[in-house]
């Protein structure tokens, strides 16, 4: 696991996302439900994921990701 973030962390794991719900609120709050992959070496791990981003004159000012992170244990 730890690998696998550091590696989505320093950018060197190419990763994409389907967008499957986005929200927002009033005070500009948007939520995303979506599927992200990672594209890994010895394959590609996709994982549900529900982000949370706070917005603030158009920028993002605050960024929440939650997800399982027993997906990424070894077996």
């Amino acid at each position: 696991m730890r690998a696998t973030l550091a590696a989505l962390i320093d950018g060197t794991s190419p990763m994409t996302s389907i967008i499957h719900a986005i929200a927002e609120n009033a005070e500009g709050v948007v939520m995303t439900e979506r599927t992200d992959t990672l594209h890994l070496p010895n394959g590609p791990v996709s994982f549900p994921v529900m982000g949370a981003f706070d917005v603030k004159d158009g920028l993002i000012a605050g960024w929440r990701d939650y997800f399982d992170a027993s997906l990424f244990k070894p077996s």
